[in-house]
C-alpha cells in the first residue's frame, strides 16, 4: 500500500482495509432520536453521519475501508444493532440520491444564471454600441465602461456554478456511494 499522510496512524490497518471504528454504550447512540423509523431505515445520528463521511473522505476513493461499530454484548442482540449494517447503507443510499438532487438543482439554477446573465451582457452590449455613436466625451466613457463591467459581472453566477461550484457536490456524491457500499462489522467489546 502506497505511503499515506502522517494522521492516517490513527486508523487500524487490517489485510490492506482501513478500519473506521466506532465504539457505543448503545445501539441506539449512532441512531436520530427524532426519528420514528423502522431501525432499517432509520437516519443515523447527525454526528454518527459526520464522522463515518468525514473518515471516508480522508482517504483516497482506491483505498479499501470498512466501518467497525464497537457494542457491548448485550446491545449486539437487539434488534437495531442486527439491523445497523442496512441502515447505514440505507442512510448513506438516500444521502446519495439526495445530494445528486442537490447537483441538478445546482445545475438547473446555473442554467437559469447563464440565460440571465447572456441577456443582460448582450443588453448592455448594445447599450455599449448605441452609446458609442454619440459624441465621444467623458461622461459616455464612463457609462460604456461602467456598461461592460455590469455586462461582465452579471455572468460571474453562471461561470462560478459550471466551473467551481459543482466539484464538492460531486465529491459527496461519490463518498456517499462508496459508505453505502461499505462493509459493515458489529463486534462486540
Amino acid at each position: 500500500m502506497e505511503q499515506l499522510d502522517s494522521y492516517y496512524q490513527y486508523y487500524k490497518n487490517v489485510d490492506g482495509t482501513i478500519l473506521i471504528e466506532i465504539k457505543l454504550q448503545e445501539i441506539m447512540q449512532i441512531y436520530d432520536s427524532l426519528d420514528p423509523s423502522p431501525f432499517y431505515q432509520k437516519v443515523l445520528d447527525r454526528n454518527a453521519e459526520e464522522y463515518i463521511t468525514e473518515a471516508v473522505m480522508d482517504f483516497p476513493a482506491h483505498i479499501l475501508l470498512k466501518l467497525v461499530v464497537y457494542l457491548p454484548e448485550k446491545e449486539m442482540q437487539k434488534e437495531a444493532a442486527r439491523e445497523l449494517d442496512q441502515a447505514i447503507h440505507n442512510h448513506f443510499k438516500y444521502k446519495t440520491n439526495q445530494t445528486q438532487r442537490e447537483l441538478r438543482e445546482k445545475f438547473m439554477g446555473g442554467r437559469m444564471a447563464l440565460i440571465i446573465g447572456v441577456v443582460f451582457l448582450a443588453s448592455t452590449l448594445a447599450a455599449n454600441i448605441a452609446i458609442a455613436s454619440q459624441p465621444d466625451n467623458v461622461i459616455n466613457q464612463v457609462i460604456r465602461s461602467s456598461l461592460l463591467i455590469i455586462g461582465w459581472v452579471a455572468m460571474w453566477q453562471p461561470v462560478n456554478t459550471f466551473l467551481y461550484e459543482w466539484w464538492p457536490i460531486r465529491r459527496k456524491i461519490k463518498v456517499y456511494r462508496k459508505i453505502g457500499s461499505m462493509e459493515v462489522s458489529i463486534v462486540p467489546y
